[in-house]
């Protein structure tokens, strides 16, 4: 009888380890008898459930550029809890899902075997769920996550505006697909879809599409009616930020708006002589009020306002600007009966072209490095028209200017162009980029000058070559670079800052 409870507690040490201890491990003490576990460890009959393999990552997220790397640890021990060394560990993870160091790993005297893992070739965000099989002890998994590849789409307005005389309005937008490294994701397969409110209707040039070699996919959305229309680009197992398109047919949804002159902020000179249309279409409305305030109506009476009669709908008034009104007007047009219907556009009042005196050129920097094989600089250079002191140094708008170079090295230099018209504020501007001769200490010389006024010009000279102590007003910028120029651009970092500039290059 005592041979027979002996056998019996046998069989629940060998047999029912888990229901006679409590473990959460089942048979652990029973080894598989398949002849093909030790080409194939993960094979199911070569498995025993059991929580005698654990495993850890010093990340849970690897980037998708394949930059970073997490080690994936698998801890062995037996039932006791005691280490076990010299087990191979059998590490995989599904097809095509992240890269691993090695397969199989034989753990060490702390029973511990490592692998590293990367994100691999494939870009697309995802989670991956790494395994560690043991022969004869069980498995364990762990999920690492691919992260940050993006998608973004961009488009030059949100407002869709249809024009009077149409019925749609077609727009352009393009959806660029970026790893966690921000590189271009190439020959990725997206796809695009459009939801709508109100009566807007819309359509897709295309419903899916795969990024070319800039990781881009360019299509075009048409719309008519109005309401809203919210683009989403999905891919990558990512989705691109809504993009929310409003649009209004302009001669239903804004019958009362300024047609002319199209462009806001539009230029008056402020001569006493040129004047401005200001045209409103005004469907439905009687009279039409203009107000602005810098610069007179014509035919107002020295009023700041004109009343204008509605004819054929629409209504025109004429701006003029008299010498001394210098500055940004705003225009405003109302229905006179009912003052909430209105509609507004900025008119620059500059002082006339002839009224140039004073040229003021400026440039980021006094110094540039000189051009080498693999690495340019440059240089915004800037020049401004203005008036003279008497007349309130105003900035002039549509001056010519004239760019020209002197003390040229012949080495290369260029300046991007050598005529231009002033902005609105009065600016030209250009780009300097320096050549592979230095210049001394004498620089190169660039002058501006009003064309058909030789005597309103300035200059400021510029030298190539010079390291520390180079920079003035701030700092240069590599327009192009390689990998090989690294150490050369470094140094030149660290000269401007150890000179105290606090500058390097951008």
């Amino acid at each position: 009888m005592r041979d027979l409870y002996k056998l019996a507690g046998l069989l629940c040490v060998v047999t029912f380890l888990s229901a006679c201890s409590g473990d959460s491990f089942v048979g652990a003490a029973s080894a598989p008898t398949s002849k093909n576990c030790q080409a194939d460890p993960t094979l199911p009959e070569c498995l025993v459930s059991a929580q005698l393999v654990t495993l850890g990552a010093t990340k849970f997220a690897v980037k998708s550029d394949n930059s970073d790397t997490s080690v994936v640890t698998a801890t062995v021990v037996d039932e006791n809890n005691a280490v076990l060394k010299g087990k191979p560990v059998t590490f995989s993870s599904p097809v095509g899902q992240g890269v691993l160091s090695a397969s199989i790993v034989t753990t060490d005297e702390n029973g511990k075997a490592s692998i590293k893992f990367t994100s691999g070739d494939n870009p697309s965000n995802r989670s991956v769920i790494i395994t560690a099989a043991v022969v004869g002890v069980g498995s364990a998994t762990i999920t690492v996550d691919i992260v940050n590849t993006t998608l973004e789409t961009t488009t030059s307005t949100l407002s869709l505006q249809i024009p009077v005389g149409s019925t749609n309005i077609v727009q352009p937008i393009k959806v660029t697909a970026k790893n966690a490294g921000g590189q271009p994701v190439i020959k990725a397969p997206l796809t695009f879809s459009v939801v709508t409110t109100g009566s807007a209707v819309v359509s897709l040039s295309s419903l899916q599409g795969t990024t070319d070699s800039s990781g881009e996919v360019s299509l075009t959305l048409t719309a008519s009616g109005t309401g809203t229309a919210t683009f989403v680009a999905a891919g990558l197992n990512t989705t691109a930020p809504s993009t929310a398109f409003t649009v209004t047919n302009v001669a239903v949804d804004n019958p009362f708006r300024i047609t002319a002159p199209a462009a806001d902020p539009s230029a008056l000179a402020a001569d006493g002589a040129s004047t401005l249309d200001v045209t409103v279409a005004a469907q439905g409305v009687t009279t039409v009020r203009f107000t602005t305030t810098i610069g007179e109506w014509v035919g107002a009476g020295g009023l700041p306002y004109i009343d204008v009669a509605v004819a054929t709908g629409v209504a025109t008034a004429t701006l003029r600007a008299a010498i001394g009104d210098q500055g940004f007007a705003t225009v405003s047009a109302f229905n006179a009966s009912d003052y909430s219907i209105n509609d507004s556009l900025n008119v620059a009042m500059s002082p006339p072209v002839s009224a140039a005196a004073v040229m003021i050129v400026q440039s980021d920097v006094k110094t540039l490095p000189q051009k080498t094989n693999t690495t340019s600089y440059s240089t915004t250079v800037r020049a401004q028209v203005k008036t003279n002191d008497i007349t309130g140094n105003y900035p002039i708008y549509n001056v010519p200017v004239v760019l020209s170079l002197a003390n040229s090295t012949g080495g290369g230099e260029t300046l991007s162009k050598g005529y231009a018209t002033t902005d609105l504020n009065g600016f030209v501007t250009a780009t300097f980029t320096s050549g592979i001769t230095p210049t001394g200490q004498n620089g190169v010389q660039i002058t501006a000058t009003v064309a058909g006024a030789p005597a309103v010009n300035d200059s400021i000279t510029i030298e190539i070559g010079g390291l520390a102590g180079s920079v003035a007003l701030g700092t240069p910028r590599v327009i192009e670079q390689t990998d090989t120029n690294k150490s050369i651009n470094t140094y030149i970092m660290s000269a401007m800052v150890a000179d105290g500039t606090g500058a390097g290059v951008a």
